[in-house]
């Protein structure tokens, strides 16, 4: 079990799918974080702090509110639940408020009242600047209780610092781990020798450099899975071919969640323009889990939740 899950609201129905996800992780306390924009083309004018203060009351109500109603469709208990109403600029706000948090869970293109797409840009700084383990949904996915915690990953140290974070979540929902590991075709497809069907040079990998290239990526796989399955969590892996990102996305379920680090690799060697996690969050048909550098998780102090 987590100790407190901050959830990102906007005021805006979409943004609601946070609330109704995080239900299904068991956590101590539910903290509600809505920032009030102050300033800019789509903020309120500055507000005085006695003019906050009033404020918050009726803010505070209004998103206790909307809050458990959204978390009810995923459980009936009514959890604790805090409401942190502040003014500000949104992400600097956002990322403050998951300092203290062991995860935060937001929504992307959630609109606001004042029509700011408010979580398209502001979900995207916050994956980019955020410290703590950052769970993103899409209005369009699936609400069900997750059925797999998916980890890609490259064979970097940097990349399996999700690893940890995706124990503490799989152990908490009771769900198995599947590790990933993408053979990148199209760096194999850049050797220069290769034979087709026919016999005839392909300019592509020769068959052998093709085993040679999934025998190493399910042997570090299986070291991987060695290392992380004990009696509390279910540990598989999975070698998939393919372009890194667009093989993550077809293997991914709606009833997943992707953990990925958030500048993991796109393949062994090649670094993409935006992180595999942008990426991710975009298109993959179920919500992501990003684990920044040096995220710290306390692997020891989750507890299965009975479904």
């Amino acid at each position: 079990m987590y100790q407190q899950i901050a959830i990102a609201l906007d005021g805006s129905f979409a943004s609601l799918t946070a609330a109704s996800f995080a239900r299904h992780i068991a956590a101590e306390c539910y903290r509600v974080v809505h920032i009030v924009e102050q300033g800019g083309p789509f903020g309120r004018p500055a507000r005085s702090e006695a003019q906050q203060s009033a404020d918050r009351p009726a803010l505070a109500v209004r998103f206790r509110a909307e809050t458990l109603a959204a978390m009810a469709r995923a459980s009936d208990s009514e959890p604790d639940l805090s409401v942190d109403i502040r003014f500000g600029d949104p992400v600097d706000e956002l990322l403050a408020a998951g300092d203290s948090a062991d995860m935060m869970v937001l929504t992307t293109r959630g609109r606001g009242v004042a029509g700011r797409t408010l979580f398209g840009s502001v979900a995207d700084e916050v994956s980019r600047r955020g410290t703590r383990p950052t769970l993103i949904l899409r209005p369009d996915h699936d609400l069900r209780y997750p059925e797999r915690i998916v980890v890609a990953l490259d064979g970097s140290s940097r990349a399996e610092q999700a690893i940890p974070v995706a124990r503490r979540l799989a152990v908490t929902l009771g769900c198995p781990i599947i590790l990933v590991h993408v053979v990148d075709q199209e760096e194999l497809d850049e050797t220069p020798f290769g034979i087709d069907a026919l016999g005839h040079n392909s300019g592509g990998p020769a068959p052998d450099e093709v085993n040679v290239a999934i025998d190493q990526a399910a042997t570090y796989l299986q070291q991987q899975e060695r290392a992380l399955e004990t009696d509390e969590v279910v540990v598989q892996h999975r070698v998939v071919i393919g372009d890194t990102i667009p093989a993550l996305i077809e293997f991914a379920d709606p009833a997943d969640i992707v953990v990925v680090a958030s500048r993991a690799r796109a393949g062994l060697r090649r670094l993409v323009d935006q992180s595999m996690a942008e990426h991710l969050v975009r298109r993959a048909p179920s919500p992501v889990l990003i684990v920044h550098d040096g995220t710290r998780s306390d692997a020891g102090g989750a507890k299965r939740q009975s479904r």
